[in-house]
């Protein structure tokens, strides 16, 4: 997949943890991202994607909801193309749902913080004022909890996101 010409959630992700050295290069085209077909828990997350959504509505879903899987939204915010493809859009909560797969001993609270400036990327660009963090945890635990939209923390990221 070509990533080049717009930041996603993942590159969000990649500049508030300060690599956006790497991902610069790769953006302009002068690195080659990684190779992530081979890379077990990367896998894994794609291949439980479409369970962990399912998961997710089997235990929250309400028939009053209309839902948009796999939706993409795509801006340009502060002159920076912006692109991203959220897991659910839950369209008449005004909220997204974003899955996760990791080790078993991991914590939500870690997750949360991992993936924070992911999360609040997506709620910016589709203007969510939520989503809903579905994580698998190992193959025995599920837990899902509820982030809000942070102004305060998505206008620091995009100052980051900018320069």
């Amino acid at each position: 997949m070509n990533r080049r010409g717009f930041i996603g959630g993942s590159d969000a992700r990649r500049i508030m943890e300060g690599d956006w050295y790497n991902l610069w290069h790769e953006k302009t085209g002068r690195k080659k991202p990684d190779d992530l077909s081979n890379v077990l828990p990367v896998q894994l997350g794609v291949h439980t994607e479409d369970f962990n959504r399912n998961w997710f509505l089997t235990n929250y879903f309400d028939e009053y909801w209309t839902v948009k899987s796999n939706h993409t939204f795509t801006d340009t915010l502060h002159g920076v193309p912006c692109k991203g493809e959220v897991d659910c859009h839950i369209v008449s909560l005004n909220k997204i749902l974003e899955c996760k797969h990791t080790y078993d001993r991991n914590t939500m609270e870690s997750c949360i913080r991992q993936y924070m400036p992911q999360l609040q990327f997506y709620m910016m660009l589709s203007g969510a004022e939520a989503c809903y963090l579905s994580v698998i945890f190992g193959n025995r635990r599920w837990e899902c909890v509820e982030v809000s939209h942070d102004k305060d923390y998505i206008d620091r990221m995009m100052v980051s996101v900018r320069e």
